[in-house]
């Protein structure tokens, strides 16, 4: 296999680097959360509080059970904790513990890691996925027709991609 260099769009640049994050992430082998978990301890951690169920839910546009069952995840981690409103014992308020901060701290650290290529080299032969990443947002871009776990086609989700990323370039 010849190796050859490629550019990523600075565009899409956030997206590699999001992308060597989460792969540094899962090979640290640490918890697994979803986006709306990781979305609610990273609120929790980085606005101030208090922070009720209600709120939380009002901020993610979502419904209070999901924000419960989020909850519950990073509570059993024991990245949050759920005390008493001691005025109204009707509400709850979303904690921050340091077992989270530690957490939070050694992502950051993981995604700040200065090799900046999550155990991978850029310049390498891209993959399919980089290569169709690349194409994203180009009128010229063929549809990749990969099928997903699902055994659905991907080419749905990469047109969306692509008409959000064209709104906001205007």
């Amino acid at each position: 296999m010849s190796e050859r260099a490629f550019t990523i769009d600075p565009q899409l640049q956030p997206l590699v680097f999001w992308k060597n994050g989460l792969v540094r992430s899962v090979k640290s082998g640490g918890p697994d959360f979803t986006n709306r978990q990781m979305a609610l301890i990273l609120h929790v951690y980085l606005s101030e509080g208090p922070h009720t169920v209600r709120g939380l839910a009002s901020y993610l546009g979502v419904a209070k059970p999901v924000i419960t069952r989020a909850l519950n995840t990073l509570e059993q981690y024991g990245f949050v904790k759920r005390c008493t409103d001691a005025a109204d014992k009707r509400s709850l308020f979303v904690q921050r513990t340091v077992k989270g901060a530690v957490f939070l701290s050694e992502f950051a650290e993981m995604l700040n890691d200065t090799s900046g290529d999550g155990g991978e080299s850029q310049s390498a032969e891209p993959d399919s996925h980089d290569a169709s990443i690349e194409a994203v947002g180009r009128d010229d871009a063929k549809p990749s027709h990969r099928t997903s776990s699902r055994g659905t086609k991907s080419t749905a989700s990469a047109r969306q991609f692509r008409r959000r990323s064209s709104r906001s370039a205007a």
